[in-house]
């Protein structure tokens, strides 16, 4: 219960610092943004996808969705990808 407490708090400042320079934009055109997190039921796939709907919900700009992934290493390798 307290390292669900603590994730929620975590979520919850994260949104705050994300949404509210989000929802100050009244652009109709949105970008999408994949979040990488970690596994399929994890404390940090469910941390990222809380932020996916936050962002849905709040932003005119950015359309967000949550990807299961292998977890923080994966995640750098797919920057990677990204970029090339």
């Amino acid at each position: 219960m307290k390292n669900f407490k603590r994730s929620m708090n975590f979520v919850i400042k994260l949104a705050i610092v994300l949404i509210i320079p989000l929802a100050a934009n009244e652009s109709k055109a949105k970008e999408t943004i994949k979040l990488g997190s970690a596994s399929l039921g994890s404390s940090g796939y469910i941390q990222f996808e809380a932020m996916a709907f936050l962002i849905n919900q709040y932003s005119n700009k950015y359309k967000a969705s949550s990807m299961s992934t292998a977890g923080g290493k994966e995640n750098i390798v797919l920057l990677d990808e990204q970029k090339n």
